[in-house]
């Protein structure tokens, strides 16, 4: 992982489960497979509106991986998980557990 800080959000449901405004931290979850051009151009939309950022990396090709490390280097603030390819919904999973972490 990479970033200043981690993201935290609610666990289980219901109002007991909320975190406090102290506590909360939001972030935006981004999963990607070899599309690096358009996984750029939506990290810095995102980031215009937010401050953190988990990519999950779904078993890229090295293009993306450059292109994301790229967009770490210009100082946004990105963790990026990398893992073997399970398609979208594995790569949110992965992205919200490590959230939750």
């Amino acid at each position: 992982m990479s970033g200043p800080r981690r993201c935290r959000l609610a666990r289980g449901p219901g109002p007991a489960a909320l975190p406090t405004p102290e506590s909360f931290l939001p972030c935006a979850v981004i999963p990607t497979y070899d599309n690096g051009m358009a996984v750029a151009r939506v990290v810095e939309a995102v980031a215009r509106h937010m401050d953190h950022i988990i990519v999950v990396d779904d078993g890229s090709a090295k293009a993306t991986r450059d292109v994301v490390a790229d967009l770490q280097r210009q100082g946004l603030a990105i963790a990026v998980y990398r893992q073997r390819n399970g398609g979208k919904g594995a790569a949110v999973k992965t992205g919200l557990a490590e959230a939750r972490a």
